[in-house]
């Protein structure tokens, strides 16, 4: 079953472990498939919230902004205007992950759920077709069902980051069949500080 709290004080502790290790108190957040909030609710308790963007296809609070997140979506808006990205979504974020690194150039904290819903069809191993080119599995191979494939593959794209930017291990929290990714990236001029699993 789909709920917005699930894991919520994982997903808190790995947002409030990325931002003090690189010394974020203030929070200008747009937050992706936001639901009804809880995550930025409980967040706003150890941190400042000084904007918070919430977007959902189906807003279930006042103020979230009505919009299937797609990368076109994601193309039209104006990424300076924050330092956090979330992307809490159900399935894989990778599609949205990619989409994002073309387009920050400001110094961003970025929040990804993996979870492990079975796309892309039989014999895909549950990865979609995005993250199986990332990768490099071609599409006629048939790919058995791995959790551990999954968590490798989801690092592999995460640190894709690092041939634009300033990036050191991500931050990843495991729960049941779930991946947690906190990744700070920040231009090659400058650094960035993440220190390994929490």
């Amino acid at each position: 079953m789909k709920t917005d709290n699930r894991n919520l004080s994982a997903k808190v502790a790995l947002r409030r472990h990325v931002l003090d290790a690189n010394g974020i108190t203030s929070c200008r957040v747009l937050d992706l498939f936001a639901g009804e909030g809880h995550i930025w609710k409980a967040m706003a308790k150890h941190i400042t919230l000084e904007t918070y963007m919430p977007v959902d296809r189906k807003p279930r609070m006042a103020g979230t902004v009505k919009a299937t997140i797609t990368p076109r979506f994601l193309s039209a808006l104006d990424l300076t205007r924050f330092n956090v990205i979330d992307v809490d979504t159900y399935g894989e974020p990778w599609e949205f992950y990619l989409q994002l690194l073309g387009q920050i150039t400001t110094p961003s904290a970025v929040f990804l759920t993996c979870g492990t819903l079975r796309q892309g069809g039989f014999g895909s191993g549950g990865f979609s077709t995005v993250a199986r080119k990332a990768i490099g599995i071609p599409d006629d191979w048939e790919t058995p069902y791995s959790y551990e494939l999954k968590r490798w593959a989801g690092e592999y794209i995460l640190r894709s980051a690092m041939l634009r930017f300033q990036a050191k291990t991500p931050v990843r929290y495991s729960l049941a069949n779930v991946l947690y990714f906190g990744i700070y990236l920040q231009n090659r001029l400058g650094t960035v500080g993440l220190k390994g699993d929490i």
